[in-house]
């Protein structure tokens, strides 16, 4: 499990972090005559709950390898410890896990420190998939028009690997999720990721997706998403060989209770 999710946030499937107040007393999604402007709120000692489930079907594997199809879910909780200012001190609590109906693993606790404009302080691992989320709530969102997100290059000039990727992100309007309003937005991404051997430059993969996600007017965070991915991954070593790629396809939702 945590190889997976591990794998999702190094592909750059762009799928939000979750940590989430309710019932905030003025709205997070704020509107000028530029456009919509969203920003994070938390109260100290809020703690909720979200479910994360994946499932995913990989091609071109050998039937011995396993795992040709796998569904899996957990439960994420969190709790907002400490508030400074503008920045909020998280506590998540991550369930084991489910995997193709079986439980492993035991519970994980991490802290992650993040302003109200989402920019990320500090962070440790936790179950949820990472969107730096300044990259989008640095944007003032005009209803219907697309922006382009940094490109992201996270890896050093010495570095064997490097992950290029864009994204983009259009805000759709706004609905109503399990009778909360929220804004309802649509991106998509695609990045590749080269790992560098004896001197050559490697593409081993590539991946590309669409994202929906609901963003609770309330208090800025996600009620809903759903990430539809597919990526395609080469090893050099086997290049003489049939198996030398493989394609996975994926869809994650992750959902407030």
């Amino acid at each position: 499990m945590v190889t997976q999710f591990r794998l999702l946030s190094f592909y750059g499937l762009a799928c939000l972090l979750l940590i989430v107040s309710s019932g905030s007393s003025y709205a997070q999604i704020s509107h000028t005559g530029k456009g919509y402007h969203f920003r994070l709120k938390a109260r100290q000692g809020e703690t909720f709950k979200y479910q994360l489930a994946t499932h995913q079907e990989m091609s071109n594997t050998p039937s011995e390898f396993g795992m040709q199809e796998t569904s899996m879910s957990m439960t994420i909780k969190a709790t907002c410890a400490r508030i400074n200012g503008n920045l909020l001190i998280m506590k998540t609590l991550d369930s084991p896990y489910t995997m193709n109906g079986r439980t492993f693993g035991k519970s994980t606790t991490s802290v992650m420190k993040i302003k109200s404009d989402g920019v990320v302080v500090s962070r440790g691992y936790s179950g949820l998939p990472n969107l730096n989320l300044e990259k989008l709530y640095s944007y003032t969102l005009q209803p219907g028009k697309t922006y382009n997100l940094p490109v992201s290059i996270r890896s050093s000039s010495r570095s064997s690997v490097k992950v290029i990727e864009h994204e983009t992100v259009k805000l759709l309007g706004f609905t109503h999720y399990k009778g909360h309003q929220s804004a309802r937005l649509q991106m998509n991404f695609k990045n590749t990721v080269t790992i560098k051997m004896k001197g050559v430059n490697t593409a081993v993969s590539q991946a590309s997706g669409t994202e929906t996600a609901l963003i609770s007017v309330t208090d800025g965070w996600p009620e809903y998403i759903k990430i539809i991915s597919s990526s395609t991954s080469e090893n050099p070593a086997l290049k003489k060989s049939n198996i030398h790629a493989s394609t996975m396809t994926m869809v994650t939702i992750l959902e407030r209770e």
